[in-house]
Order: C-alpha cells, then structure tokens, then sequence
C-alpha cells in the first residue's frame, strides 16, 4: 500500500543533497557489476529502492540495494583500523559498529572515484 507524503518545500530542499548521496553510494558501492550479479545468480540490473516514512516528528528516508552488502574488511582498512598490531582490540571497532564508520566524510573503499 502506497501512501502520498507531503513535505514542506524547505524541508525537501534540505534533504535533496543526503539523498542523491545515498543513492550514488548505493550504486556505486552497493550493486555489483553485471559479471559478478550474473555469478551469484542474481538480474544483471541491480535493484534501488528509495522509500519516505512519515514518524510522528520527522520524516524517514530508506535506501535499500540488492548488492552484496557492506565489505566490512574493506571498510576497516580504508579507516586504518585493520591489522594494525600497535592498535589494542579495544581501538579496533567490532564489525557491528563498522557500518558508521562509512559516513566518515572522504573514507572510500574504491579504487577509483566516480
């Protein structure tokens, strides 16, 4: 069941740049490539789905991809936080907590950025 949201101007203005960020980062980061969708048995074309959920006193944005999900040893390595032996285990983020470390600002786990 699909419902209309409506949303202040000013409030969709504020969001617009978070969103386009997510969804970039879903598709660059999120969906495989064809080759490898295909070799896992999955469409060719990956999936994006953005949903809006109106709470009580704000408004929630969702972006889900069918990737793979998140590289948690990339992720630790591209925050220097992998197989450091002078860094003790309690400097070492556990891997529930590495998905926050993804909204650090310029941290990529690509070799090339889009």
């Amino acid at each position: 069941m699909r419902l209309v949201v409506r949303v202040d101007r000013h409030v969709l203005q504020r969001l617009t740049d978070p969103i386009c960020h997510l969804l970039r980062n879903a598709v660059a980061h999120g969906i495989e490539p064809a080759g490898r969708r295909w070799e896992l048995n999955k469409p060719a074309a990956g999936s994006v789905r953005l949903a809006f959920e109106k709470l009580p006193d704000a408004l929630r944005a969702t972006v889900e991809d069918d990737g793979a999900g998140l590289d948690v040893e990339a992720i630790r390595q591209a925050a220097g936080a992998g197989g450091d032996p002078e860094r003790s285990s309690v400097d070492q983020p556990a891997d529930e907590d590495i998905s926050e470390l993804v909204f650090r600002p310029g941290l990529t786990t690509q070799e090339q950025t889009s």
